[in-house]
């Protein structure tokens, strides 16, 4: 524009010049020049236009610019967003592989710790049995050539109880086995099932955040609902090994109202109180700028220590008739809040449990019930294998004791045996025996309406014949 400005001032100077020199010779070669000086003033009113043409241009473009470069950094962050919810996943599958881990070692360990109880229990049946058998052949060995049919059936009907102990001893043993075969069956797909079941509660949990974050009530509800699954899928059963919504009573008459209570084998219990905490959460994972997250990750900071402070007061490991740990449970439904408020302070599980409070997550939680869940596992099968050897070792004491009550037996046996000789030799083969006296006494004329057996006066005829008697009569 100031060279516009410069051109009009020279048309202006020289029109001037032209008026005050009209009358000289020059004038002509005025109007020359300023014909000249027009058409350069046009020309350059056109390259001016041009270039002003050209500015907007380059502003336009600027402001394309800008805008371009505006939606390159949001996409930047967007695309950054995307990399760190990518490495969380990374890092929650790596969990999840370790945990597969550990429970297949657990599994190998238990399998391994099972199979020296059934070869302990094999070993013990084994030389049960053959204790049996060598007692009762060597008992038979010795009895059979005085025992009568009639003992024989008596011994069989005496030891039919304890064939039918050993017979049900094997199925104990075998039934443990057969148990604990399923059980490592069915643990690995329940190792697949941890997986689905967490990804599953994971989608409910950002599904529903939205849907909750203006209701209070219906926040509690649905985490209580969120726990409720948990403990439906670690294993553990309702009403047996836990317990929703129990009412106790403090000392002072206030009532409180745990979410869960679990028992442990010890006769202890671990309390479990479901809190959401979703507003902040949710406005911070849907805001773009960093200051309002940072100032929104504080606020669901503060909301998650209120929830630590808040059921620390309440004091639930204090309540007569519980026998609690020294730490409560405090259960945050949603994965990503619980991250989000463990990443923004380094020190919040410290300080919880400084407040007997311990915060897990749906997957941490999950792990924990399902631990109890194989120790109450362990413990019933502990109680059935010492139902076994305290079966086994009744049965032997009983057996023991049958053995000496049959050594009494063949004792008696042998004593009547005795006995029965001596009376025997009294009656019909001793010397001066009553056969051969009431014969005498025949001889001599007494006379009698029955008839001695035959056979006993053939026996006692012969037995008193006998090489032995006649040399015993003859001294």
């Amino acid at each position: 524009m100031e060279i516009v400005y410069a051109l009009l001032g020279l048309i202006i100077g020289a029109a001037i010049m032209f008026f005050l020199k009209k009358d000289s010779g020059t004038s002509r070669e005025l109007e020359i020049e300023l014909e000249k000086l027009r058409d350069q003033a046009k020309s350059t009113a056109e390259k001016e236009e041009k270039i002003q043409v050209q500015q907007n241009e380059i502003s336009t473009l600027r402001a394309e610019v800008a805008s371009s470069t505006s939606l390159l950094n949001e996409r930047q962050k967007l695309i950054s967003r995307f990399e760190d919810e990518a490495q969380k996943s990374t890092s929650q599958l790596q969990e999840i592989i370790t945990l597969n881990a550990t429970l297949k070692t657990q599994m190998q360990a238990d399998r391994t710790l099972h199979d020296e109880k059934l070869q302990s229990l094999k070993a013990s049946k084994e030389e049960l049995s053959r204790n049996f058998k060598e007692i009762a052949n060597k008992i038979f060995e010795e009895q059979s050539k005085n025992q009568s049919q009639a003992n024989k059936e008596k011994l069989d009907l005496t030891l039919k109880p304890l064939k039918e102990q050993i017979h049900t001893f094997s199925k104990q043993v075998q039934d443990c086995y057969n148990k604990e075969a399923k059980e490592r069956f069915s643990l690995e797909k329940e190792i697949k099932s941890l997986k689905e079941l967490n990804t599953r509660m994971s989608e409910d949990a950002l599904q529903l955040t939205k849907a909750l974050k203006g209701d209070s009530k219906a926040r509690g509800t649905w985490g209580e609902l969120i726990l409720e699954r948990v403990l439906e899928a670690s294993g553990l059963r309702n009403g047996s090994e836990y317990f929703t919504q129990v009412t106790e009573t403090a000392e002072d008459g206030k009532r409180y109202m745990p979410d869960a209570i679990v028992h442990l084998p010890d006769e202890k219990q671990i309390i479990i109180d479901s809190k959401v905490s979703l507003v902040a959460y949710e406005k911070y994972c849907s805001s773009a700028d960093e200051d309002e997250r940072l100032t929104l990750r504080k606020a669901h900071l503060d909301s998650v220590k209120n929830h630590i402070k808040e059921l620390s007061d309440k004091s639930y490991e204090n309540l007569p008739g519980i026998n609690s740990l020294d730490y409560v449970l405090l259960f945050m439904p949603v994965e990503g809040a619980f991250r989000l408020a463990v990443e923004a302070d380094e020190k919040l599980f410290l300080d919880a449990y400084k407040k007997n409070i311990m915060l897990v997550s749906p997957s941490t939680l999950l792990i924990t019930l399902r631990t109890i869940s194989k120790i109450w596992q362990f413990e019933n099968q502990n109680r059935n294998t010492q139902a076994i050897v305290d079966k086994a070792e009744a049965l032997y004491s009983k057996f023991v004791g049958y053995v000496e009550s049959f050594q009494k037996v063949g004792k008696g046996i042998e004593q009547a045996r005795k006995a029965y000789d001596s009376a025997e030799g009294q009656l019909m083969t001793g010397r001066g025996n009553l056969i051969r006296t009431c014969k005498s006494l025949e001889e001599l004329g007494i006379k009698s309406k029955k008839a001695m057996p035959k056979e006993v006066l053939h026996k006692a005829d012969m037995d008193f014949s006998s090489p032995e008697l006649i040399e015993e009569n003859s001294k």
